[in-house]
């Protein structure tokens, strides 16, 4: 049986991880469009392994307190995802101006 406390820990240490980290990335002047590009795909990456990982604890019948755990990180990597979506406009205003 899968140890989903632990998995869910791991992934709740990467998020709290993350939202240090992505807002400091995003906010420094020496970001490419590409390392923003790059960040993006790995935050959509997480999410996507987010929502597998919630598929399989509900087909696992685990506790509901593991899905809400799981509701709450998607939560975060979507923030972390639009913040990144959001600089990627700037540098598309950048072009176009």
């Amino acid at each position: 049986m899968m140890d989903w406390n632990r998995l869910l820990m791991e992934h709740a240490d990467r998020a709290r991880r993350a939202v240090q980290l992505v807002p400091r990335i995003l906010s420094h002047p020496g970001l490419s469009f590409d390392q923003c590009t790059r960040l993006l795909t790995e935050i959509a990456s997480i999410r996507s392994k987010l929502d597998m990982i919630q598929a399989n604890i509900a087909a696992d019948g685990a506790p509901s307190s593991f899905a809400l755990v799981t509701d709450q990180l998607g939560h975060i990597w979507n923030e972390l995802s639009e913040a990144a979506a959001r600089r990627l406009k700037d540098f598309d205003e950048l072009i176009a101006a």
